[in-house]
C-alpha cells in the first residue's frame, strides 16, 4: 500500500485537526508494511511507532488497518491471525498513549467470536468490515482488471448485507459475554437509511467510506432525518 513520506501525512493530519469543529474527532488509520526478512516483532513495532507519530500530529483515535483486500500477501489479512492481531492492538495502545484504539478487519466468518474475545481489552473497538478480496471477471470469465489483478477488493453495496450481519453477530456476542469492545459498522452505508441500520443493528457508530465521494453531506442528511442516530 503506497504512502507519501511521513512529513507529508503528518502535516496533513495537523491541518485536518485544526479544521475540525466542536464535537468532531479525527481518526487516523495506520498499517504496517512487511520487508524481506522482517521479523514479526519488528512488524508489530512498526504499528506502535506509527501510532505515536499520528498521535503526535493530532489524531484523536488510532485505527490499525489489519485488512487490505488488494494486497495479495499475508499482511493484507493480518486479522486472520488472532494472536498477532492482539499483539498489534497492544502495540498501538502503547503508541497511542491513552487515545482509543480501533482494529479494522475483513470478513471473519466463523472466526468472529474468537477474534472478538482475543482482542477485547487490547483494543477499544473493531471496525467491520473492509472490502472483500474476490475474483472480478468479465461476463466471459476474463479478469476484468487484467491477468495480474484477477483478485480485487469488492466493497460498497455489494457487501452491505454481509457487513450488517457481521455487526449484528458481533454486538450480540459482546452483550452476551460483556466484552470490553465497541463496534463500528462500515461497508455499503451508501444512504442515510443504511448508515442508520448499522446503528440499529447494535453498532456504536457507522462510517461512510466510498459513498462520501458522491454524497459528501450524507452525515448531515442522516442527522436531519434521524437526530437520535
Amino acid at each position: 500500500m503506497p504512502s507519501l513520506p511521513p512529513e507529508f501525512w503528518q502535516r496533513d493530519i495537523e491541518v485536518t485537526k485544526h479544521a475540525l469543529l466542536d464535537g468532531q474527532v479525527l481518526i487516523a488509520s495506520i498499517v504496517g508494511t512487511t520487508q524481506p526478512g522482517m521479523a514479526q516483532s519488528d512488524f508489530v513495532q512498526e504499528f506502535e511507532t506509527l501510532a505515536q507519530m499520528v498521535v503526535d500530529a493530532g489524531a484523536d483515535i488510532v485505527e490499525a488497518n489489519l485488512s487490505c483486500p488488494n494486497v495479495n500477501v499475508a499482511e493484507g489479512a493480518v486479522y486472520k491471525d488472532l494472536a498477532l492481531s492482539r499483539d498489534i492492538a497492544l502495540a498501538v495502545r502503547r503508541g497511542a498513549r491513552g487515545r482509543p484504539v480501533l482494529l479494522k478487519v475483513g470478513h471473519l466468518g466463523h472466526s468472529l467470536d474468537g477474534f472478538l474475545r482475543t482482542v477485547a481489552g487490547a483494543a477499544d473497538g473493531v471496525v467491520m468490515m473492509n472490502a472483500l478480496a474476490r475474483k472480478v471477471e468479465d461476463p466471459d470469465g476474463r479478469p476484468y482488471f487484467g491477468a495480474s489483478r484477477h483478485m480485487a477488493g469488492v466493497h460498497g453495496g455489494a457487501i452491505y448485507q454481509l457487513s450488517l450481519d457481521a455487526v449484528k453477530k458481533a454486538t450480540q456476542l459482546i452483550r452476551a459475554e460483556q466484552l470490553d469492545l465497541r463496534i463500528i459498522g462500515v461497508g455499503g452505508a451508501s444512504t442515510p437509511e443504511r448508515a442508520a441500520a448499522f446503528v440499529e443493528a447494535g453498532a456504536d457508530a457507522a462510517l461512510v467510506a466510498s459513498s462520501a465521494l458522491v454524497l459528501p453531506f450524507m452525515a448531515c442528511a442522516l442527522k436531519a432525518q434521524r437526530p437520535d442516530v
